[in-house]
């Protein structure tokens, strides 16, 4: 399967399972050096497992391995990376990207 155009620019998904009940699926995500993710609030709960490179959430900086989790309902402020990450995403498609 060929990367896809993700929410963002500079960010590419590649979705490897589907849960059809709520339709949310879990992602390869690939963010090139420099990307800046906006934003963004959560209609369901995320999860995001770091397999490589740097991540930025919440002000935090994670590392290979790390491990993080957004309530239902929350909000995230900008996340980015500096020399681009890999990492697995579970998350709705519904989440709303805050201008």
């Amino acid at each position: 399967m060929n990367w896809q155009p993700g929410a963002g620019h500079e960010c590419w998904t590649k979705v490897l399972f589907l849960e059809q009940e709520q339709n949310i699926p879990t992602s390869l995500v690939r963010m090139d050096a420099g990307t800046h993710f906006p934003p963004h609030q959560h209609h369901a709960l995320e999860e995001v497992l770091l397999l490589s490179g740097d991540l930025v959430v919440e002000g935090q900086k994670t590392e290979t391995g790390d491990y993080c989790c957004a309530a239902t309902g929350s909000t995230h402020s900008e996340s980015f990376t500096e020399s681009g990450c890999l990492f697995l995403l579970k998350a709705s498609q519904l989440d709303e990207v805050i201008e």
